[in-house]
């Protein structure tokens, strides 16, 4: 017998919450290196190592979850021009699985976020959450914010969904 999976947000929703929005106003505030960053960028030889290492910086820093694939070319080439990177493809960084491990432990070390653990603290957080939004997405939405305030690397859609759902029962 097959189950069928409960759906706490729909597929729109999960794209909603992670698009990357491109206005001048949202990538100056998101993706700008300091002089401090650039300079310590500035150690890897390889183009796709210094635009993959700063936006998985800027990705945790600023938006406070990892590193996705659907990076649109404006978030590419401001990132690049600020390091004197023309070489937008981003592929090679994004397939090397042992560097983008690598880094994102050396950043999340760096930036002191820790991994998401579901406690006692954590679930009562969510049914905090969970009273005062009806709305599924609204209520993702604070959750990941506060993960963020709080410095914990955002967990994997699926999980949140779950705790979420379980704590709006």
């Amino acid at each position: 017998m097959q189950t069928i999976k409960f759906r706490f947000l729909t597929d729109k929703e999960k794209r909603e919450l992670f698009i990357l929005k491109t206005t001048k106003n949202d990538i100056v505030d998101n993706f700008t290196l300091t002089l401090e960053e650039i300079r310590y960028i500035e150690k890897f030889k390889k183009p796709y190592l210094k635009l993959g290492y700063a936006l998985q910086y800027l990705f945790l820093k600023n938006l406070g979850y990892q590193l996705h694939k659907d990076i649109p070319l404006e978030i590419l080439k401001y990132v690049g021009e600020q390091l004197g990177v023309e070489d937008f493809r981003i592929g090679f960084y994004l397939n090397n699985e042992a560097a983008r491990r690598r880094h994102f432990s050396e950043i999340a070390d760096f930036l002191n976020f820790s991994r998401f653990k579901m406690n006692s603290d954590f679930e009562k957080l969510t049914e905090n959450i969970a009273r005062k939004f009806s709305n599924n997405l609204e209520l993702t939405s604070l959750f990941l914010s506060e993960l963020k305030k709080m410095k914990i690397v955002a967990p994997r859609i699926s999980t949140i969904e779950d705790i979420l759902s379980k704590a709006s029962i």
